[in-house]
């Protein structure tokens, strides 16, 4: 396997983007970023313990939940001006006469196919038993 070496300044942004956890990096660059420390252990050292109380800072707060209010209110700065906003009603769709035309006839086409496969391998079953009966009787007349 092939590992691409990446310098002090790659490293120094990987740690400072994604922390002191090798498992945050990259999967891509770990490697290379883990070849780097092995490689300048005191760099890699310094930059890990700058991003490890960067990360022990974060660790300690916690995120920030939206209200309510303020759910409503972005959403309504994302509206456009003069838009109205209609209460949703939803309809019961079993009532709409599409969707009972829409079922009635998927029911109806796969009755069709059904009834089609049937009387296809019923004609196959009798021109089996007909060759058959040939085949029988053509077997007697050579024995006569």
């Amino acid at each position: 396997m092939l590992i691409k070496t990446i310098g002090s300044q790659r490293f120094k942004a990987i740690v400072s983007a994604y922390g002191a956890n090798p498992e945050r990096w990259p999967a891509y660059e770990r490697a290379a970023a883990l070849e780097f420390c092995r490689k300048s252990p005191q760099k890699a050292n310094q930059m890990m313990r700058e991003a490890q109380e960067v990360d022990s800072l974060l660790g300690f707060l916690k995120a920030p939940q939206a209200s309510e209010a303020l759910h409503w209110q972005t959403l309504g700065l994302m509206m456009p001006q003069g838009a109205a906003v209609l209460p949703f009603t939803p309809r019961s769709t079993l009532k709409s006469p599409f969707v009972w035309m829409t079922g009635a006839s998927l029911a109806a086409a796969c009755a069709a196919g059904i009834i089609f496969g049937l009387s296809l391998s019923l004609h196959s079953i009798v021109d089996q038993r007909v060759q058959d009966v040939l085949v029988q009787t053509s077997i007697v007349d050579l024995e006569n």
